[in-house]
C-alpha cells in the first residue's frame, strides 16, 4: 500500500517515483518462475472448485419438493446496500493491489521506494518495529513478492464470493487484519507518526481506510438495520476533515510557501516525471508551475475545501439533514477525485504503486456512510407458500448448499479463494 511522505529524495507519495529502482534480472526471473508454478495451483483449485459445484447443484434440484416450492426455505436477508457496496468495491481494490503487485520492481524496489520514505523522520520505535519486516523482505524478496500476491488475490476473492452472514463477516474480518497489519509494517502507520503527512498526500494511508472498510463489513446485519451506524461514519468522517482541514493549514509546515522548494511545487513536478500518459504528465507539470508563485492559492483552496466537506459532512449527520449530506458526500466525492487525479497522480502509475491510494477508497466510504444513513431499512422477503401449508423453517446451511445453486457456488469459489491465500 502507498502512505504519504514528504520525501526530499524522492516522490511524496512513496512508490510514485520509478527512479532508482533496485533491479536484478536474476531476482526478476525467479520471481516470474515462481509466480508462474503457484499459478498452476491457483488454477487446479479453481477447477476444483467447478467440479464440486456441480454435484452439489445437480443435488439441490433433486431434493426440491414435488409442489415446485424447496422443502426448507433458502430465502436469505437481502444485504444492506452499503455493505454491498463496500463488500464489492474492496474486493475488488484487493484483487487489484494484487495485481499490481506483480510488477517485477515490486520485488526489490518496494523497502527502498515504499516503506523506507513512508518511516523517514518518524520516531525510533517505529523504524525498530518496522526492521524485522524489511530484513525480511531484503532477504527473501521472491517469496516475501509472491506471498503478498496471492494473500491479496485470495482475500479479494474471498470477500466477492464468500456466501452471507458469518462467512462473509469472516470475510471482513480477514480483509482487517491483513489492512492493520499492510499499515503498519508497509505504510509506516500512514505517516502519522512522520512530519509533514498531508490528506492530499494520503494521510492516514490507504491500508487505513482498507481496514475501516473490512470492519464495516464484518459487522453483524443488525448494525445496519438503523441509520445510527451511517450517522456516525458520516459524522466520523465530517470531524476527520476538518482536523486535516486544520493540518493542512497550520503555518510553518511549507504548504503555503512558493518557489521550487514549496512541497506543492515539488510534489507535483517529482509526480510529472513518473512515466505515465503524456497528457496526465502535462496536467502535473502545469499545475507545478502553478504552484510555483501561487502555491499559497492551491493551499488555500484545498484547505477551504475540506473544511467545508468536513463541515457539511458533520452538520448533516448531526442534524440528519438529507440535502446537507448529499451535497457535502457529492462535493467530497468531487473533492477526492480531482486529488487523486492532480496530486496523487492515480496512485498506481509508478514503479512501485501498489494501490490507486486513499482518494478511492474514502470516497467509497463517504458514499457508503451516506447510504446507510439515507437508505430505507431493507425488509426480509417473505417466501409464497401453498395456501393451508405451514410457514417453511429458516434452512440450515447444508440445506441451503443443496437447494441454491448459486449459494453452493459462491461458497465453493469462497473455498478456491482461502485455499489461493493459502498459497501466500
Amino acid at each position: 500500500m502507498l502512505a504519504q511522505q514528504d520525501n526530499t529524495e524522492g516522490s511524496p507519495v512513496p512508490g510514485m517515483g520509478g527512479g532508482h529502482l533496485a533491479r536484478d534480472p536474476r531476482v526478476a526471473a525467479a520471481f516470474h518462475s515462481a509466480l508462474g508454478e503457484q499459478a498452476l495451483i491457483v488454477v487446479l483449485l479453481a477447477g476444483l472448485a467447478l467440479v464440486l459445484w456441480r454435484p452439489v447443484a445437480l443435488a439441490g434440484r433433486r431434493r426440491l419438493a414435488p409442489s415446485g416450492y424447496p422443502a426448507v426455505s433458502a430465502v436469505e436477508p437481502s444485504e444492506p446496500l452499503p455493505r454491498r457496496l463496500l463488500r464489492v468495491s474492496f474486493g475488488l481494490l484487493w484483487m487489484l493491489d494484487g495485481l499490481l503487485q506483480t510488477r517485477q520492481s515490486m520485488v526489490l524496489g518496494l523497502p527502498g521506494s515504499v516503506v523506507r520514505p513512508a518511516e523517514t523522520g518518524a520516531p525510533a520505535w517505529v523504524h525498530s518495529l518496522l526492521a524485522p519486516a524489511l530484513a525480511t523482505w531484503t532477504g527473501h524478496p521472491v517469496a516475501a513478492a509472491t506471498s503478498v500476491v496471492w494473500i491479496q488475490l485470495g482475500l479479494g476473492a474471498l470477500i466477492l464470493f464468500a456466501p452471507g452472514g458469518l462467512a462473509s463477516r469472516a470475510a471482513g474480518a480477514a480483509s482487517a487484519t491483513w489492512a492493520a497489519a499492510v499499515w503498519v509494517l508497509g505504510e509506516a502507520f500512514g505517516g502519522l507518526f512522520t512530519p509533514g503527512g498531508s490528506w492530499l498526500f494520503g494521510l492516514p494511508g490507504a491500508a487505513a481506510v482498507y481496514l475501516l472498510a473490512g470492519v464495516l463489513v464484518a459487522l453483524p446485519s443488525s448494525a445496519w438495520s438503523g441509520r445510527r451506524l451511517g450517522r456516525g461514519l458520516s459524522a466520523g468522517a465530517g470531524a476527520y476533515l476538518l482536523g486535516m482541514a486544520l493540518l493542512q493549514a497550520w503555518p510553518g509546515r511549507g504548504f503555503w510557501r512558493g518557489g521550487p522548494s514549496g512541497r506543492l511545487a515539488r510534489m507535483w513536478d517529482l509526480m510529472a516525471r513518473t512515466p505515465q500518459p503524456a497528457p496526465l504528465a502535462g496536467a502535473l507539470r502545469a499545475a507545478a508551475r502553478f504552484a510555483s508563485p501561487d502555491a499559497w492559492i492551491v493551499e488555500l483552496a484545498a484547505v477551504v475545501a475540506l473544511a467545508a466537506v468536513g463541515g457539511g459532512l458533520l452538520a448533516g449527520a448531526l442534524t440528519g439533514r438529507r440535502r446537507v449530506l448529499l451535497a457535502s458526500v457529492a462535493a467530497g466525492q468531487v473533492l477526492c477525485v480531482s486529488t487523486w487525479v492532480l496530486v496523487q497522480d492515480l496512485g498506481l502509475l509508478g514503479g512501485t504503486g501498489t494501490d490507486p491510494n486513499s482518494m478511492v477508497p474514502m470516497a467509497l466510504v463517504l458514499l457508503a456512510g451516506y447510504l446507510a444513513m439515507t437508505k430505507m431499512p431493507a425488509v426480509e422477503r417473505e417466501e409464497v407458500t401453498p395456501a393451508g401449508a405451514a410457514p417453511a423453517a429458516r434452512a440450515s446451511w447444508r440445506e441451503r448448499l443443496s437447494l441454491s445453486p448459486a449459494y453452493a457456488l459462491r461458497s465453493v469459489a469462497a473455498l478456491g479463494a482461502i485455499g489461493t491465500t493459502l498459497v501466500g
